[in-house]
Order: structure tokens, then C-alpha cells, then sequence
């Protein structure tokens, strides 16, 4: 049996990660989407044009929905102007989604596994770090967008729907751009002689995004044989982060040290920054997914890419 996955955002950095992880999954006939940078393997679909998004799937028919479609940067989803553009983006379009998972006559549904983000809680993680059960506490637009767009989701689920929300922290990885994300970024920063100022307070745990693609094939692969079918039963939130905390100074002291620039013009902040408020430790306990899934392999570091060893091999590649 073959499963049908459809990929929301295919062109951003996690997005194309998962599409091109899904693509080596033998078992697997994968669709990505894009709108505002196709490419010829990609399918080209606005979807906040709901209608048009709902005849394409109901013509494709997935088993998985994969969406990673989101404004992701907090400055921008803070700024009044764009308020009814994330919203709609952010947070109706994943309830839409869910409510299109959902069996009907004729039609057997999927399971959309939606990507949420850390940023749902107000940083003030313990120890532990934060369960899948504690209370969200967004402290800016974009968090709370978020936060808005899991409870639409979870809601549907519990009117029997399959969705799966997936919480991960900031991303690196392979980009197009070094600006796709809020870590690959700090590369122009250290190149640059322009001086800035960074931030030093706030903990942040940086996954890699092939890290998550591979979890993701790990995910599909465990469901489908646990329950024989495309689909099988997942718990209703999942956490996946790497354990090693950075600030955003300690990686362009890294970043620095790989491409043999100066740092001097980087100047550490160590009180929040006075623009969009940011959680200062957004810990996710991924307790769920080592316990309860059974993937104990993500207890081990190891199992990690580690930043640095990455940063290495990626930009020795692009600068060859």
C-alpha cells in the first residue's frame, strides 16, 4: 500500500526539507505546494483560496497533509497592517484544513500534521522543559496566531478528525536565502562590518530542518505499520527539538570562528531587546516522542545534527 502525502509551503526551509525526505520514502507519492516561489517539481496553489484548495484535494485524495505554510517572522506578524493576513494565513487556514480532514461520504479524510512552534509558551520554561499538557501563554501576535491555530485544529480533532499539531523551535538548515530563517541569517550579520547589536538573553534550542524531515519519515513510517494504514493514530501533540541552547551571540561567535571573520563589530545584548517581546527559554520536553511513540534514539544528542559541524560542512560546500 502506498501513501499519498501532500506538503502546504514546500519552498520554505522546512517545507522542502520534508518534500525532499518524503520524495527517498519508498512507500510514499508526495505532492509539494507552493505559490509564491514554484519550482517545475512543485505545484503551484494559493491556499487561502479555500475553494480551489478543497477541490484539489478532494481530487488528490492524501493520506497526510503536511502544513508548513505560515509567517513565521514575529516582527512582521506583529505589525497592525498585516494583522488580517496572518490571521488568515496563521490561523483560519489550519482550522480550514482540519475541517477538511474530517470523513465524510465518499470522501475518507487524512491526517494533517500541522507545524506549530515553541513560541506558543511565554518562556518561562521549567526544568524539564515544556510538556505537550502544559497551558500555552503566547506573549506576541505571532505566538498567539499560533496558539489560535491549535486549538481550531485540536477542536476538529476532537469532533473526530486525525490532525496531529508538531512543535518545533527556530530553524537552520539548507536555504535559497540566508534571510529564510532567523539562525541562517547570522551568517550576513558576521559578514557584514556594519556594527549590530545581538541578542544574549534569550535561550534558544536550533533544530535543523533535516533533523525534523527525517523525524517526520520516522513518524509516517511508525504509524503505518503500527496500525496497517496510511494513517494510524498519533497522540494529538507532538514536540521535536534539539537539546543543545544557544543565544543568538553564541552562534555568531560560531559562525565567526567558521568563516574566519572578525566579531568585534557584534555587540551582545544581555536585557530583552526593546522591539517584538520574545520568550527567554522556550524549552519543548519531547517526552511524548521518546516514551510514548518509542523513539528513545532522540534522547541521545547524537542523534542531532550538531550546529556547528553543520555550519562547517555548509558553508565549506558554498564556498567551494
Amino acid at each position: 500500500m502506498s501513501i499519498k502525502i501532500v506538503v502546504t509551503g514546500a519552498s520554505g526551509i522546512l517545507g522542502s526539507a520534508i518534500f525532499n525526505a518524503l520524495k527517498k520514502f519508498e512507500q510514499c507519492h508526495v505532492i509539494g505546494l507552493a505559490h509564491s516561489r514554484p519550482s517545475p517539481e512543485l505545484v503551484q496553489l494559493d491556499i487561502l483560496d479555500t475553494e480551489r484548495l478543497e477541490v484539489f484535494l478532494k481530487e488528490q485524495r492524501p493520506d497526510w497533509v503536511i502544513h508548513c505554510a505560515a509567517e513565521r517572522r514575529p516582527d512582521i506578524a506583529e505589525k497592525p497592517e498585516n494583522s488580517e493576513w496572518v490571521e488568515k494565513l496563521n490561523t483560519t487556514l489550519p482550522a480550514t484544513l482540519s475541517e477538511l480532514s474530517l470523513p465524510a461520504s465518499k470522501w475518507p479524510g487524512f491526517t494533517l500534521l500541522h507545524i506549530s512552534t515553541d513560541y506558543v509558551f511565554n518562556g518561562e520554561a521549567p526544568p524539564s522543559g515544556y510538556d505537550v499538557n502544559d497551558p500555552v501563554c503566547p506573549l506576541q501576535s505571532y505566538g498567539k496566531s499560533k496558539a489560535a491555530a491549535e486549538e481550531g485544529v485540536l477542536k476538529i480533532r476532537d469532533n473526530g478528525g486525525k490532525s496531529v499539531v508538531l512543535r518545533v523551535p527556530v530553524l537552520y538548515g539548507p536555504t535559497r536565502e540566508n534571510a529564510d530563517t532567523a539562525i541562517n541569517v547570522l551568517i550576513d550579520v558576521v559578514q557584514s562590518s556594519k556594527a549590530a547589536k545581538m541578542d544574549n538573553y534569550a535561550i534558544r534550542y536550533p533544530t535543523n530542518v533535516l533533523d525534523i524531515a527525517d523525524f517526520i519519515v520516522k513518524l509516517i513510517e511508525s504509524a503505518f505499520k503500527a496500525h496497517n494504514s496510511p494513517s494510524g493514530a498519533l497522540p494529538p501533540i507532538l514536540h521535536f527539538t534539539s537539546p543543545k541552547s544557544y543565544t543568538k551571540y553564541d552562534i555568531c561567535l560560531i559562525l565567526a570562528r567558521i568563516l574566519g571573520k572578525s566579531h568585534d563589530h557584534i555587540e551582545p545584548e544581555t536585557h530583552p531587546a526593546n522591539t517584538v517581546n520574545r520568550p527567554k527559554d522556550c524549552h519543548l520536553s519531547m517526552r511524548v516522542v521518546t516514551d510514548d511513540l518509542g523513539l528513545s534514539e532522540y534522547k541521545d544528542e547524537k542523534s542531532f545534527r550538531d550546529l556547528e559541524t553543520w555550519f562547517n560542512e555548509w558553508l565549506s560546500k558554498e564556498t567551494s
